[in-house]
């Protein structure tokens, strides 16, 4: 069983894909010969795909084939290729058959992966007739939350109110200023015409 990328071209019409509606034909990239000895069950091969917290996890029975005469192979635009070949056994002329029941021939599936692929670690191991194939998921970020402070609105009000007498305290402060500037000009106003009326009643006198 080998485990290698894989640059398949224009290929990409037959991608298996669990989130379209389209069917894919496992008989199309293959010329198979009409014989008695082909069996579909073995070239429609069925795969299981689970989806894990951690991993995409296919699964494929392909009983009586050896680990060599499987490929899983590996594309950049997250394309996993499963495919697999059992020859017929070569026949002696001397050699009479009586009836052919094992399944012989080739299959091929292909997935496209989610985004969250990791598809430079996948992994593949084969037991008891049974293919698995494990692809690890990228892990999730978890979102940052940042805890915003809470101000009490008592505090607020207390602001505003300190702020709005601060003013009126000011303008109070001013108004008084100018009122005292204001007597004293007054006060001034009327000794300068006090004085002016006394040099003009002594002038008179002379």
């Amino acid at each position: 069983m080998s485990l290698i990328p894989s640059l398949l071209g224009g290929r990409r019409r037959n991608v298996f894909d669990p989130f379209s509606l389209d069917v894919w034909d496992p008989f199309k990239d293959f010329p198979f010969p009409e014989s008695g000895r082909e069996n579909s069950a073995f070239v429609s091969t069925r795969v299981d795909w689970k989806e894990t917290p951690e991993a995409h996890v296919f699964k494929a029975e392909i009983p009586g084939l050896k680990k060599e005469e499987v490929k899983v192979e590996i594309e950049d635009d997250k394309l996993l290729q499963i495919s697999g070949e059992r020859n017929l056994e070569k026949e002696d002329k001397n050699d009479r058959w009586h009836r052919v029941e094992r399944s012989s021939g080739k299959f091929l599936r292909r997935f496209r992966l989610p985004e969250n692929a990791k598809m430079n670690e996948v992994k593949a191991s084969m037991e008891n007739g049974v293919l698995t194939v494990t692809v690890p998921k990228e892990d999730v970020k978890k979102p940052e939350v940042k805890a915003i402070e809470i101000s009490a609105v008592k505090n607020i009000s207390e602001d505003v109110k300190e702020g709005a007498f601060g003013k009126l305290a000011t303008a109070s402060l001013l108004l008084k200023k100018l009122t005292q500037l204001l007597n004293c000009f007054i006060c001034e106003e009327k000794n300068f015409i006090s004085a002016s009326q006394a040099a003009f009643a002594i002038s008179r006198q002379h």
